[in-house]
């Protein structure tokens, strides 16, 4: 490898010439933290992921080419993740054209010539998945994440279809005369505001029983009397209450006591 490729905190990547550690030039193509950097074979070209939720393929040709030794464009950009990414591997065995991501719970297949994910692989990880890495036979996917685990999963081969089944939708019968292997008159062939068979039917039989309950909730909203559901006691049963008169004397008059004078006369007595 003939460089070396090192990420910043500011989004920016500072590249460096392998046997000298110089600083050689500079890609500002991110705005926060970068991740993960894999090259491509043929070192002509790198991936970048970063917190951004992207990922950005950069191209090593124009180096020299700038004065200012700077690049602010990428030549691809990759987005569909709903996090940051923290895993980012190239398969070898198909030249460079196949990649995968990850971040939180999602791991995402790519083509190198398209910006959009070409499989979505179900995953057993519930929170970050920081480890990708292809089998020698690029048949098989395994990852690492937070919650202790690491998952293998059969992926196609490079060119071929997915080996994952997809669902096939499952037909119910629209009524049981299907499932008996009887016709069921298409809907088209009813006349204008005319019902099934089976609908008049059933309002043929449960007419009564509907007009019943109709006259009932008539009255009920009309405040009427409604009949009785229980018959009343009869009459000498019930018991009348009689007033009862309480008689009460008459107060007696109230008389002020006599008052007496605080000299009182003396009284004179007769030797």
């Amino acid at each position: 490898m003939k460089y070396i490729a090192v990420g910043q905190n500011d989004g920016v990547i500072e590249l460096f010439e392998t046997a000298t550690l110089k600083p050689i030039h500079k890609y500002e193509v991110h705005s926060m933290k970068v991740r993960k950097i894999a090259f491509l074979p043929g070192d002509e070209r790198f991936l970048s992921g970063c917190d951004d939720k992207l990922i950005k393929l950069n191209s090593l040709t124009d180096l020299g080419q700038s004065e200012t030794n700077r690049t602010n464009r990428a030549l691809r950009i990759y987005a569909a993740h709903s996090g940051p990414i923290y895993g980012l591997e190239i398969d070898e065995k198909s030249g460079g054209t196949r990649f995968a991501s990850s971040s939180s719970a999602q791991i995402f297949l790519w083509h190198i010539e398209i910006s959009t994910p070409i499989s979505v692989i179900p995953t057993e990880h519930s929170g970050l998945i920081t480890g990708l890495s292809f089998s020698p036979t690029s048949r098989h996917l395994l990852s690492a994440g937070e919650n202790a685990l690491i998952c293998c999963y059969r992926i196609p081969a490079s060119g071929e279809e997915s080996p994952i089944p997809e669902e096939e939708e499952i037909q119910e019968p629209e009524s049981q005369a299907q499932e008996e292997n009887m016709e069921i008159p298409p809907a088209e062939h009813l006349e204008q505001n005319e019902y099934p068979l089976e609908y008049q039917q059933y309002a043929a039989e449960n007419y009564a029983e509907n007009q019943q309950a109709a006259q009932y909730e008539q009255q009920l909203y009309q405040h009427q009397e409604l009949p009785q559901e229980y018959p009343q006691e009869p009459a000498e049963n019930v018991h009348e209450f009689q007033p009862h008169t309480i008689k009460t004397e008459p107060e007696a008059s109230y008389s002020p006591p006599p008052q007496f004078s605080q000299h009182p006369q003396k009284q004179e007595y007769d030797a």
